[in-house]
C-alpha cells in the first residue's frame, strides 16, 4: 500500500463488491480517485450484513488500517456461515444451490439447512429487528474503539419490504432501521437508485456496474465528493435531491417495526 495516501475501506454486498472488475466510473472507484485514496476491498456480492462485521474484524485484527470506511449494507435475511459466506433467499428459492444426490459438500449442507430456515423459522419483522440491534451493536463499537475515523453508512435496501423487489423504487417506502452515531447515514437505499433506473433487471442478472447506471453512479460521487469537502461526520445526508427531511415521516429514519 502507498504511504502517502489514505485507505479507502469498502465492505457490503454487490453494491459495493463489483466496482473493482466492472468499471472505473463506479462511484466508489471515482471517488477514490478523486480524493486520492487506496481502496481496500472487502465487499462479496450476495453476502450479508454479518458477512460485512466478519470481515472487517478479521482485516483490523490482522493489522489492518483505514482512514475511510464505506459499508453497504444489505438486507436482514442474509444468512452467515464462515464456509459459506453467500447464502440468501435467492439462491436457496432457485434451486441452483442443490444437485440430485445422496452425498452433499458442505456448501450444501449448509444450504439445504437454510433452505429449511427458511422455510419454517424466518420472519422477516424479526430479521429486520435482530438486524438494527446488531447495527447498533457495531456504531457503538465503532464509535468507541475507532473514533477517529471517518464513516459512511449505505443501506442497499429498505426495512420491512417483505421481499417485494416492486416496493424498492417507491419514495414512501425507503424506512432504514437505524441512523448511525458513528458516522454519516446515506438516504435513501442504493436500491431506490438502482430500481428507478429505466434499464434495471433483477439484481442476480444485473451486470450494471454496482447494479446502477453510469449517471447514478456520477449523480452518488458528485454528492460524495460535496459531502467529503464538507467535512460532516454525522447524521443523515441526503443523495438525491428529491427527498426533502421535513416531508419525511417522523418513523422513516428508525425503521417501521412492529
Amino acid at each position: 500500500m502507498g504511504l502517502d495516501k489514505k485507505i479507502l475501506l469498502v465492505l457490503g454486498d454487490s453494491y459495493a463488491a463489483q466496482f473493482d472488475w466492472y468499471s472505473p466510473t463506479h462511484w466508489i472507484a471515482q471517488f477514490a480517485d478523486s480524493a486520492d485514496l487506496e481502496i481496500v476491498a472487502l465487499g462479496l456480492g450476495g453476502s450479508g450484513p454479518e458477512y460485512a462485521i466478519q470481515q472487517f474484524f478479521k482485516y483490523v485484527n490482522a493489522g489492518g488500517k483505514f482512514d475511510i470506511m464505506v459499508t453497504c449494507w444489505s438486507e436482514a435475511s442474509r444468512l452467515y456461515h464462515p464456509e459459506v459466506p453467500v447464502i440468501n433467499t435467492t439462491i436457496i428459492n432457485s434451486g441452483k444451490a442443490f444437485r440430485k444426490s445422496t452425498t452433499y459438500t458442505l456448501v450444501e449442507k449448509v444450504r439445504h439447512a437454510a433452505k429449511e430456515y427458511y422455510s419454517h423459522f424466518y420472519r422477516e419483522d424479526l430479521a429486520n429487528i435482530h438486524l438494527t440491534g446488531l447495527l447498533q451493536w457495531f456504531d457503538e463499537y465503532l464509535a468507541s474503539n475507532y473514533p477517529d475515523k471517518l464513516y459512511w453508512h449505505f443501506y442497499c435496501f429498505p426495512g420491512l419490504y417483505n421481499n417485494s423487489y416492486a416496493n424498492l423504487a417507491l419514495k414512501e417506502d425507503q424506512y432504514i432501521g437505524h441512523v448511525f452515531k458513528s458516522g454519516v447515514t446515506m438516504y435513501p437505499t442504493l436500491s431506490y437508485f438502482s430500481f428507478n433506473d429505466p434499464n434495471h433487471i433483477q439484481l442476480q442478472d444485473d451486470l450494471r456496474a454496482g447494479h446502477l447506471s453510469t449517471d447514478q453512479h456520477t449523480q452518488i460521487f458528485l454528492k460524495l465528493q460535496t459531502l467529503y469537502n464538507s467535512q460532516q461526520t454525522d447524521g443523515v445526508y441526503f443523495l438525491d435531491n428529491d427527498f426533502d427531511q421535513v416531508k419525511l415521516s417522523k418513523d422513516t429514519f428508525e425503521g417501521r417495526f412492529p
